[in-house]
């Protein structure tokens, strides 16, 4: 069993070694290291949503508590059942305050990204539910790395994605 779960932190590592090789800015985890659960994204999100209230008027950001919500199921039985180091966790929160941050620059990116996280909040499944069979299912600790692979999937598209609209919004154009 022991070596079961090293197995399975081991793929958690090399996820997480993947997409930080996978992003163009590599000082990523400097931004997102600090953030590091749902709680940090909840006080995040009510500051965000205060300060757009002030100026560009409120974007309703309880939309994504679905998908913070499945988020933070899923991170509990990774804490709880493979024991990830706490890095790894970084991944699951801090992409998301820095998309919000980054998708804040237009109205239609903001909502794009607002959007997806809503659509993959509706399609995670309820991880507390399911909790024993984490415990003792060496297959169903291999769906956890997948899960964490597609998570890290969808914020780097879209973190990438972010990126070239931003340098495509400072590029001066030609007249």
């Amino acid at each position: 069993m022991g070596t079961s779960n090293s197995h399975v932190r081991d793929a958690f590592e090399i996820a997480k070694n993947e997409f930080m090789t996978s992003q163009k800015d590599g000082s990523l985890f400097d931004h997102v290291s600090n953030v590091t659960n749902v709680h940090d994204i909840y006080e995040f999100v009510m500051q965000f949503q205060s300060q757009q209230s002030n100026t560009t008027g409120m974007r309703c950001l309880r939309r994504i508590n679905g998908f913070l919500d499945g988020l933070r199921q899923y991170s509990q039985v990774i804490e709880q059942f493979v024991q990830v180091k706490p890095d790894v966790l970084a991944l699951i929160w801090g992409p998301i305050k820095l998309l919000l941050q980054m998708a804040n620059v237009t109205l239609q990116s903001f909502n794009a990204i607002v959007n997806a996280m809503v659509s993959i909040g509706n399609c995670l499944p309820m991880f507390e539910t399911f909790g024993t069979l984490f415990k003792q299912n060496d297959r169903v600790k291999d769906a956890l790395v997948l899960f964490y692979k597609d998570i890290l999937d969808f914020f780097d598209i879209a973190l990438n994605f972010l990126n070239l609209k931003r340098k495509t919004l400072m590029i001066p154009q030609k007249m």
